[in-house]
């Protein structure tokens, strides 16, 4: 899971203005990175959590640049549906959103 959108062919093709948000995800990498900081886990030890990236690379890795993630560094980052708003955001990541799409509409919908 991610707290952000990825920016996906499905993002791009299946939701309305799809173009348009595609500039507001982060990229594809960010879910690789985390799947590789969870995937060299001890599997006994690291078991049965629910993963969000950002949190697993800041937990796992130490991360707190995210900034290397976005698609439009310039641009707004749209928030995940699935997300709660009030889910706790590792360090680097509160300072990115600040005054971002939590405070915005999507045109698909309101953001969580």
């Amino acid at each position: 899971m991610t707290s952000k959108s990825t920016a996906t062919a499905a993002i791009e093709y299946a939701v309305d203005g799809g173009k348009e948000l595609l500039a507001m995800c982060r990229t594809p990498e960010i879910m690789a990175d985390a799947a590789y900081c969870i995937l060299t886990q001890p599997s006994r030890e690291f078991t049965g959590r629910f993963c969000i990236d950002d949190s697993v690379l800041n937990e796992l890795s130490g991360e707190t640049d995210f900034e290397k993630y976005r698609v439009d560094p310039q641009g707004r980052l749209a928030t995940d549906l699935f997300v709660r708003k009030d889910a706790e955001m590792p360090p680097g990541v509160a300072a990115t959103i600040e005054g971002d799409v939590r405070k915005s509409i999507l045109k698909f919908g309101e953001g969580p």
